[in-house]
């Protein structure tokens, strides 16, 4: 069974994303595509594969489009010279809509 992956990423990552995906051998349909409440630009992406590729697929879009950040966190109120540890944060995004596929043609 083959799935259609549609994966919303940002403008600024779309291109990494895409040549991930071209080279480790997906087949990937594009278009820019405009949403949100600010109209932000982003790249709308197509991608089918074979359900046990999936991962392998979902994995690059993620890898790309998360990014993990270390923030400081400030001294005590009290002014001591104890620091907490820092906290690590996963920022980024990507929507990912996956869609079962009966088939497909090529014409």
């Amino acid at each position: 069974m083959k799935k259609m992956v549609m994966a919303v990423v940002p403008r600024d990552k779309a291109e990494y994303v895409v040549g991930a995906l071209v080279d480790t051998g997906y087949a990937v349909t594009y278009t820019e595509s405009r949403g949100g409440m600010l109209r932000q630009s982003q790249w709308t992406l197509y991608i089918t594969t074979e359900v046990q590729k999936l991962e392998a697929v979902l994995g690059i879009i993620r890898n790309y489009c998360r990014t993990k950040v270390e923030i400081e966190t400030e001294n005590t109120e009290d002014g001591s010279d104890l620091k907490a540890e820092p906290v690590i944060a996963d920022v980024g995004w990507a929507i990912v809509f996956i869609w079962n596929l009966d088939g497909f043609e090529k014409y």
